[in-house]
């Protein structure tokens, strides 16, 4: 996101704006998915969230201001709703290793997350960050469909 901001000339405080909108939709992100998944499924809403994040993943790098800001908030939200769930999902997928289930679970998406931004530095290196930041849309609807594809953890809620 910083390298986009400096691409489309962005001065150096707004991307310190716009990665803490991220980070605080997220934050809320985490809790209300917590609390939502508790009432309505943990699978529905890892998918859900998904599905729902690609509509401003598409659209947030054609807006400016307040609306900008507003979108990477809700992308913050959205991608942050299934982090929580994921782990529970894990700890209920080995019973009695919890503490391996939340680091397995963790591990995979901040290594994931590591090596994704790597591989779209590469491939916006080649055709171009906006596009490349555009497509993690598509990024975000193929998590939906393999997190639809996850085990129901309680079968009356997913």
């Amino acid at each position: 996101l910083p390298k986009y901001l400096q691409d489309i000339g962005w001065n150096p405080a707004s991307f310190g704006v716009g990665l803490s909108m991220l980070m605080i939709g997220s934050a809320f992100g985490t809790v209300i998915g917590g609390s939502l998944a508790d009432r309505c499924g943990r699978r529905k809403i890892v998918a859900g969230s998904m599905f729902l994040a690609a509509i401003p993943l598409w659209i947030y790098h054609e807006t400016s201001g307040l609306v900008f800001f507003a979108l990477i908030h809700l992308i913050g939200l959205l991608t942050g709703a299934g982090f929580a769930v994921t782990v529970v999902m894990a700890q209920a997928m080995l019973p009695g290793k919890k503490a391996l289930a939340s680091g397995l679970a963790l591990g995979f998406i901040f290594a994931s997350g590591a090596i994704g931004a790597a591989f779209a530095g590469w491939v916006g290196d080649q055709i171009g960050l906006a596009l490349v930041l555009q497509g993690m849309a598509l990024v975000a609807i193929v998590s939906g469909i393999c997190a639809l594809m996850l085990p129901p953890t309680t079968p009356s809620a997913d």
